[in-house]
């Protein structure tokens, strides 16, 4: 009888004893929030992201103002304006108009295009 020798590690890796690894697929999701700080006639938000693969490379603004009284009908409020700012800094410091409600979302893009928005809303 001939004996056939395979190496212990062949072994244990075909068995699925050997060291593992974490696949790629199965990270944290990103995940995105924003915490904004309301100041007079001006505010200042921060993209909080978790998760997802680091570095987060894109940041893209959206800033929305409606008027406060078409608040509680959100399917007629009307945008006093809106604009988009798009890099990589994750904090976004502007002007606001009095007696407006305002909306900022952020959209974060990580390393491997895994994505997620947060947003937050406040009056001026």
């Amino acid at each position: 009888m001939r004996r056939i020798r395979i190496p212990v590690v062949l072994a244990l890796a075909a068995a699925g004893m050997a060291g593992s690894s974490t696949p790629a697929d199965a990270r944290t999701p990103l995940v995105v929030e924003v915490d904004c700080s309301p100041g007079d006639l001006s505010f200042s938000c921060d993209a909080v992201a978790s998760g997802g693969a680091t570095p987060y490379l894109y940041y893209y603004w959206t800033v929305t103002e409606y008027s406060y009284y078409d608040v509680e009908n959100p399917s007629s409020s009307q945008v006093s304006y809106q604009y988009q700012v798009a890099g990589s800094s994750p904090t976004l410091s502007n002007s606001c108009t009095a007696n407006r409600h305002v909306v900022v979302s952020v959209r974060v893009l990580d390393s491997v295009a895994g994505e997620d928005t947060g947003s937050s809303a406040f009056g001026c």
